[in-house]
């Protein structure tokens, strides 16, 4: 569920999963993982 709407907005907003993933800073091979389902994204909460 994740991955879906994750995939959605980066290409609502025009990135590729390269692009995409140094804005949000992880590796694209992880974003890739993430959109297909394969793993959850972690969540950091700055406090």
């Amino acid at each position: 569920m994740y991955g879906v709407n994750i995939r959605s907005l980066r290409k609502r907003v025009g990135l590729t999963q390269i692009e995409f993933s140094k804005k949000i800073g992880v590796s694209q091979g992880t974003l890739s993982d993430i959109e297909l389902g394969n793993c959850t994204p972690s969540v950091e909460v700055d406090s």
